[in-house]
């Protein structure tokens, strides 16, 4: 048998960490600080590569519970999670994924691929509460006190143990797989298997979770008016606003809108027929919003295959202009009249033919919105 001889403490203070093995056939148990306070920074490398990893799949799984929240909009089931269910579910992923993972194996997929492991001072698995402990205190670390990370990125560089915040107060270290404790047959099985499907399961989420985003932008979402009886569709990109006793709709970032107001025989003082409302509203709402009549004339035309009148507008003030589209409809208890636009920023002396030509696009996209206004009873009639 190979005699080795007694070290001294300068002689032990220099051995080289691959020699671990030759410290246990000497009778020493190293422990996790006299290991890693040997380490050079290249284990900062390691240990950035691993978070950059397991951000990846993180993100890849929180895709995957958003999915949650986009399938019943996708398929129109009426059941849908609320907010509150899903944050809880994001959080649950987040930390279960970083502390059930780190307490038990302390391997994630991306320290398994870089092979380094997180232990306590006897080099096993650090357990569930300093795992948790660890992770609670990264969220902090990770926030912009502690300039998102560069204070844990400075500590782990220049002090001996290479530990960050979270570390000093778990009492953990980061080691090379090599020279942590050896996982028992049944847990490191246990372990690459996990790992195995946690790194699967992201992957999928990925192209899953963008056609679902995709498919759920392209889909409409519906808006009901004020009184409920009457609904249009519009791109999930569009948001509606509380407005008193009418439905309005906007997407922000393409300056488009529609709002849609009511009357009946109340506010009218006494029924009208659908023409007299159209001159009604054509009397009224441009000195209501500022707006000047287009030269043309009104037009009688069909709504979902219904009567309904429309005629056109223009406003401009503040450096901005606007190019309205204005369609009158009702039933035998209710009138309404919509009102679309698109606003643009516009100092130039363009005439209002070719503003509107300019942005025909968007107000044929309009249209087509308005054009989805019906009864949420059935057909609009007359």
């Amino acid at each position: 048998m190979e005699h080795i001889p007694e070290r001294t403490e300068k002689e032990f203070a220099f051995t080289p960490v691959d020699d671990v093995e030759r410290w246990n056939v000497a009778g020493d148990e190293p422990d996790a600080e006299s290991i890693v306070s040997r380490y050079s920074e290249s284990i900062f490398a390691r240990r950035l590569g691993a978070i950059v990893i397991d951000n990846l799949i993180v993100a890849a799984l929180l895709m995957g519970v958003f999915m949650l929240y986009t399938v019943p909009q996708l398929t129109n089931e009426e059941w849908n999670p609320a907010s509150l269910l899903l944050i809880g579910l994001a959080i649950g992923v987040v930390y279960g994924y970083f502390v059930l993972l780190e307490a038990f194996f302390g391997s994630t997929v991306g320290k398994w691929a870089l092979q380094i492991r997180v232990v306590k001072m006897d080099r096993s698995a650090p357990g569930f509460g300093r795992a948790l402990l660890r992770s609670v205190i990264k969220t902090f670390e990770s926030s912009i006190l502690m300039l998102c990370g560069i204070v844990s990125v400075i500590l782990i560089l220049v002090t001996r143990k290479k530990q960050r915040l979270g570390d000093m107060a778990a009492g953990t270290f980061v080691l090379r797989a090599r020279d942590a404790k050896p996982l028992d047959r049944g847990r490191l099985a246990a372990m690459r298997a996990l790992l195995i499907v946690l790194s699967v399961t992201a992957v999928m989420c990925i192209p899953i979770s963008i056609s679902g985003m995709v498919k759920l932008a392209a889909s409409p979402q519906t808006f009901e008016t004020a009184d409920g009886q009457y609904q249009l569709q519009a791109p999930s990109s569009w948001d509606a606003e509380d407005t008193d006793g009418e439905l309005y709709i906007s997407n922000f970032l393409s300056d488009e809108s529609v709002i849609v107001g009511s009357d009946d025989e109340y506010t009218l003082d006494g029924w009208v027929t659908l023409e007299e409302y159209h001159e009604i509203i054509l009397d009224w709402l441009p000195e209501a919003i500022e707006a000047e009549l287009d030269g043309g004339q009104s037009e009688a035309i069909s709504l979902n295959g219904h009567p309904a009148y429309r005629f056109t507008m223009n406003g401009r003030s503040d450096g901005e202009r606007q190019a309205y589209n204005v369609t009158v409809t009702g039933d035998e208890d209710k009138y309404y009249f919509i009102v679309a636009w698109v606003s643009k920023t516009d100092n130039t002396d363009r005439s209002v033919e070719q503003f509107r030509q300019d942005y025909q696009h968007k107000l044929e996209h309009l249209d087509e919105i308005v054009g989805t206004f019906k009864s949420v009873r059935g057909l609009v009639s007359i």
